[in-house]
């Protein structure tokens, strides 16, 4: 896997290589200009790799083969026929180098009239929720420790989740399904509103609104029609309120009502609450309810007796609130030792406690 130190590099340098493909879009380079891009140009052959690689995509750049001799008298040409170019088109060059810290976003425009291909990853820390507003409306709101990527083509929008989880609330284009993919598993949408989370070897989809397909990950990249495909008859369709789990989908001989289970809006309502910052249990069992305070926040917990692990809570609680989670704990005659500010081990109260 690829650590976050390299992936950050790895982003530095094309947030780099997209605001020089933006300047060169412009034509409007100054022979200082020219002499800052040879110079960063010569500092890897990452940078040479990258910039290649954003120009292909663009009719305007493509065929540059990034030596500066190359670069430099394509320019020459470039600033006389820019001033004719439309209006749209010089926008979208400016807007190549709009860049955020956790997420690198590039907008390409392959030649007047088509429609852009957009690309971009995002990313939440442990703790953080971040809201996205993608290109045709369409928005993600991720959970905490989420990493995702997007790539929009003129007839698709492909999503793929790496891990943690993401609320996506997807405006309708049937020219363009909107397929969300983790290691493992494929949802495909048209319009509608739905959450998909990666827990370990195991993606879950829950439907909020509308209709998603669901289907086996390896079998749909080999699929004719790729990620995006929609085959009703094969795959597992879901409607508002049904959950389903890629373990429960993908045993030996499963069938649609054993893998599909109707737990209703309200629940999957309670279980989106992260949204607003908040947990809701209602007879969530203290197993569960540790594993969310422990995706949530900095802090180890370990339950010391089996038993306890199926003792059922409920309540509403703001996600960073650890200690008003861990007060409730103790009301339910849990001893809450605090080994440290990070580490905490529960185990049962004797009854001597209890009563004292």
């Amino acid at each position: 896997m690829v650590g976050t130190a390299d992936r950050f590099s790895r982003r530095e340098v094309l947030a780099e290589a997209s605001a020089w493909v933006a300047q060169l879009e412009t034509g409007d380079m100054t022979s200082a200009d020219l002499a800052a891009l040879r110079e960063w140009m010569g500092r890897s052959p990452v940078h040479q790799a990258e910039l290649t690689a954003l120009a292909r995509l663009s009719s305007d750049l493509g065929d540059l083969s990034f030596s500066m001799d190359a670069v430099e008298a394509s320019l020459s040409k470039r600033s006389r026929a820019f001033s004719h170019r439309s209006p749209v088109l010089r926008m979208a060059a400016g807007g190549l180098a709009a860049l955020t810290l956790l997420a690198v976003s590039v907008i390409f425009f392959a030649g007047r009239g088509v429609e852009p291909i957009y690309v971009a990853e995002y990313a939440t820390v442990v703790g953080e929720t971040r809201l996205v507003t993608l290109p045709d409306g369409s928005t993600i709101t991720l959970n905490t420790d989420t990493e995702i990527s997007v790539s929009y083509r003129p007839t698709a929008r492909d999503i793929t989740l790496a891990s943690g989880e993401a609320l996506f609330d997807v405006v309708r284009d049937p020219a363009r399904p909107f397929a969300v993919a983790t290691e493992d598993a494929v949802s495909v949408a048209l319009g509608t509103k739905f959450v998909v989370r990666r827990t370990g070897a195991e993606t879950l989809l829950s439907v909020v609104d509308g209709v998603v397909a669901f289907r086996r990950a390896d079998e749909a990249r080999a699929a004719p029609g790729g990620l995006d495909a929609i085959d009703r008859a094969a795959d597992l369709v879901l409607r508002v309120g049904e959950t389903v789990r890629s373990t429960d989908v993908f045993a030996e001989e499963p069938t649609e009502r054993e893998t599909i289970a109707d737990i209703g809006s309200d629940v999957i309502a309670r279980q989106l609450s992260w949204t607003e910052g908040l947990f809701e249990f209602s007879e969530t069992p203290l197993q569960e309810v540790v594993a969310e305070l422990e995706r949530h926040n900095a802090i180890r917990i370990t339950i010391a007796d089996d038993e306890l692990k199926s003792l059922r809570m409920g309540g509403i609680f703001r996600t960073s609130d650890v200690d008003l989670v861990l007060e409730a704990f103790e009301g339910l005659g849990i001893e809450v030792e605090r080994q440290s500010d990070t580490e905490v081990v529960l185990r049962p109260k004797s009854e001597a406690e209890q009563n004292g």
